[in-house]
């Protein structure tokens, strides 16, 4: 389900093909960055580490890969859940709540614009819905719709509270 309106909850999730492109970057990236720092620069640069440096080299290549199934489940998990008093925003390492009243904006580029309590300017990306400049017309329209959607969501429930 792309997204869904439950009693007074909203959730809206990027398309299935943004999810699975999303994918490929903790997939294939990460798995080849390690092994390519690892297994080819090193190498190429004449590196050679002691045993003591070998064990930090295995720790962190062994790091490297564990990160790979977290990213994906959270690649994979990335959505906008809008409740009465509350935007939650979910993205690669973490979540963002953002209380309703405190908003000010979501800008056409997926950042929700908000306030702290120091009403300090807070921005905070949505990557669900944020796109490359070539992108196919439906991807590229879901996440127009959606990005609207949440403006409405975030409007009427901010005249509802204030």
């Amino acid at each position: 389900m792309i997204s869904s309106k439950q009693e007074d909850r909203l959730i809206l999730r990027p398309l299935v093909i943004t999810r699975i492109a999303n994918l490929m970057g903790p997939i294939l990236i990460i798995p080849m960055l390690t092994l390519g720092v690892f297994g080819g620069a090193l190498p190429a640069m004449n590196i050679t580490p002691s045993p003591a440096g070998e064990w930090v080299l295995t720790v962190l290549f062994g790091l490297c890969c564990l990160s790979v199934p977290v990213m994906a489940v959270r690649v994979w998990r990335f959505a906008v859940i809008c409740l009465p008093d509350q935007v939650i925003v979910r993205g690669y390492l973490c979540s963002r709540t953002v209380p309703i009243a405190r908003v000010i904006d979501v800008d056409a580029n997926s950042v929700l614009r908000w306030r702290d309590t120091d009403r300090a300017h807070r921005r905070t990306p949505i990557r669900a819905f944020q796109l490359p400049h070539k992108v196919i017309t439906p991807v590229r329209e879901h996440a127009q719709k959606s990005l609207e959607r949440l403006s409405e969501w975030i409007q009427e429930h901010r005249e509802r509270a204030g």
